[in-house]
């Protein structure tokens, strides 16, 4: 790609950043119950090496059958049942309310990481809120969760922070966002950072690079994200 593309796609970005006008209004952590921040940390669960249309589907299965917690919270018996059902649902075919539902690609995988998720939070940890109350800093809190969170790594649990609106200055790194600091020339790979270290170093790279451009760094990459994603689906238009 030529220098009049690569300053094309960052004016492109530019442009939807500044679209971005309700960007401020959504909730904040401390306006949200418990169990409505574990429903979102589950949506990030689900989120991980599945399509992003696969992981709203399965998310919304499970909310449909008031699956995202545990009805009984610390009792085996209890987490056990709950495993069982967010599995059958996760697999697809019918729900236990006869809604038919599609299958998400990993279903025992993922019950099994929601529930030991669960169990690490609240069982051996104060919870959530507990956890986002304490922490010094958002990477502090992001170190946090991919320690005590199953299936998930820094990318998973950076969205999980701006989804709850918690932290501003960590950055999602997903695919779309690594090819287009790869086209800018901020980094070399567009595979997922192997390591929170690695991941880290490409943060501030892109951190930099949002401030150089003017725009907040949870604004970046989801403009990032939507032109991208508009830039492939064109390439797919124009192929067929």
């Amino acid at each position: 790609m030529n220098g009049d593309h690569l300053e094309k796609l960052g004016r492109a970005v530019e442009a939807v950043s500044t679209g971005l006008d309700d960007w401020g209004l959504r909730p904040t952590w401390r306006e949200l119950t418990e169990e409505s921040l574990f429903g979102t940390l589950v949506g990030c669960i689900l989120g991980s090496q599945v399509s992003f249309a696969m992981s709203v589907q399965a998310f919304e299965n499970l909310r449909a059958e008031h699956l995202l917690t545990p009805r009984q919270q610390g009792r085996r018996e209890s987490l056990d049942h709950w495993e069982a059902a967010m599995l059958e649902v996760l697999a697809g075919g019918h729900s236990p309310h006869g809604r038919r539902l599609a299958g998400y690609r990993f279903p025992s995988r993922a019950a099994s990481h929601v529930r030991r998720t669960f169990e690490s939070l609240y069982q051996e940890e104060g919870g959530l809120r507990s956890l986002l109350d304490h922490a010094p800093t958002s990477r502090d809190v992001r170190r946090r969760l991919v320690d005590r969170a199953y299936g998930i790594g820094p990318k998973q649990s950076s969205l999980f922070l701006r989804n709850i609106g918690y932290s501003s200055d960590v950055a999602v790194l997903d695919t779309h966002v690594l090819r287009f600091m790869r086209l800018m020339g901020l980094c070399d790979e567009v595979r997922s950072p192997s390591s929170l270290r690695q991941y880290e170093r490409i943060e501030e790279r892109l951190a930099a690079f949002a401030l150089g451009r003017g725009i907040g760094l949870d604004r970046l990459d989801v403009s990032v994200w939507i032109v991208m994603r508009a830039a492939e689906s064109g390439k797919a238009t124009d192929a067929s």
